[in-house]
């Protein structure tokens, strides 16, 4: 890669030529080279940093953990109804 047609300015094409092998590398010696310069982490596919707390987590009913559970449908017509999750074991019952 001798030239970058968009980029006007050396000291830009400097840079470029210095990162673009890092995370690009073209042979085993770039590779090398940018295992060492790169840090350990650096992040999914997409280059995004994973932190677990921030990770989604999809659960039933996210209130209720360990308490008794049941669903109660009632139906009101063809196609109307409505679903409650009945909880035992809370405060105040």
């Amino acid at each position: 890669m001798s030239s970058f047609p968009l980029l006007d300015s050396s000291l830009l094409q400097t840079n470029y030529h210095t990162v673009m092998p890092l995370y690009f590398p073209r042979n085993g010696e770039e590779e090398a080279y940018a295992a060492k310069a790169l840090p350990q982490d650096l992040g999914d596919e997409f280059g995004e940093p994973i932190i677990q707390e921030r990770k989604i987590r999809i659960a039933v009913n996210p209130l209720v953990k360990g308490r008794e559970r049941e669903r109660v449908c009632v139906c009101f017509k063809k196609n109307v109804c409505v679903c409650l999750c009945v909880c035992r074991g809370l405060a105040g019952e």
